[in-house]
């Protein structure tokens, strides 16, 4: 029976075999150390008649037990770090220059995923940007360019065995292989905040043709409101049935009379498609009461704030 995920990449199976030549040996490794630990705790216990005896650890006979352990824990280690050396440089340094480029944003709290547009160059306004979904051809090298918009993230594969975390300010540079279709989850594995545990998106794996397909035709269509505010995980904060989470619920949020808190100062506002646009795009402005300045500014077009609004107007 296999204990980790099934794999579906191409150096999947160095780092398994890497993690449980390592279970293995810190296991065995454990086993002695406290069968020892017992053996001589029991041999050595108190007796009638025998005397607690002092050893200075200057002869060779006593030092032995010291010089031994500390061989044998440097050579497994050196045997480790070897396989490590291996493992690293296949993943790391060997990165490959063929392959599809594919630009990975992580914020709170959600992904997006950048694909070249008709410059064939990442991170331009020409990008096919899809939020929360992950779509790749499998048997293709997929080269990523990852970033953080706002604190650190994590990006986390775990059947593609990737975990790769994403710094604010850097741009890091990776790659995977996935052997399978279908759909495989993504998420964020360093606590991010308070929505953390929302944060997640699919892979979804196609064969080639399928994926030409969808990069020229789904990829761009147009999204609804719904599914707008689900892809650029706006849902992960707010609700849309009147239960608090991070921030405040969207049910009957447009046309009602907010409490908001304005450069430290209390007052009521009304929660039109001007306020509204406001909160998206500098959130830190009119901060409703109650809850804290958490919301990153989202880069949302404009047509896309118009069907977040338009959205808005229906959850009564």
């Amino acid at each position: 029976m296999n204990i980790l995920p099934e794999n579906i990449s191409t150096f999947g199976g160095e780092i398994d075999s890497l993690a449980g030549f390592i279970t293995i040996v810190t296991f065995i490794a454990l086993v002695i150390a406290e069968v020892l630990l017992l053996a001589f705790a029991i041999y050595y216990r108190k007796k009638e008649g025998r005397k607690a005896a002092y050893y200075s650890g200057k002869t060779w006979t006593q030092l032995r037990w010291i010089l031994m352990p500390l061989i044998l824990v440097i050579a497994l280690d050196a045997v480790i770090d070897i396989k490590t050396h291996f493992v690293w440089t296949l993943i790391k340094i060997d990165r490959p220059y063929d392959g599809m480029d594919v630009g990975i944003t992580g914020k709170q709290f959600g992904w997006e995923f950048n694909y070249p547009g008709e410059d064939q160059l990442l991170w331009t306004e020409d990008d096919i940007v899809v939020a929360n979904e992950m779509h790749i051809p499998v048997d293709t090298n997929i080269l990523f360019e990852l970033r953080a918009r706002d604190v650190m993230h994590s990006f986390f594969i775990p059947k593609a065995r990737i975990k790769q975390d994403a710094v604010p300010g850097r741009l890091i540079k990776g790659w995977f292989n996935i052997t399978k279709t279908g759909q495989h989850s993504i998420s964020c594995a360093e606590i991010c905040g308070t929505g953390h545990y929302k944060m997640s998106a699919m892979l979804h794996a196609h064969e080639p043709e399928s994926f030409q397909k969808w990069i020229r035709t789904d990829a761009i269509e147009q999204l609804t409101g719904p599914e707008l505010a689900r892809s650029k995980g706006c849902l992960a904060c707010h609700s849309i049935d009147g239960s608090r989470l991070v921030g405040p619920s969207w049910k009957g949020l447009y046309g009602s009379k907010r409490k908001v808190v304005t450069e430290g100062k209390p007052r009521e506002v009304e929660a039109d498609a001007e306020y509204i646009k406001k909160s998206i795009l500098y959130p830190g402005a009119d901060v409703a009461k109650g809850y804290g300045n958490q919301m990153p500014a989202q880069n949302l077009s404009d047509d896309e704030v118009k069907l977040i609004i338009e959205y808005l107007k229906t959850l009564k």
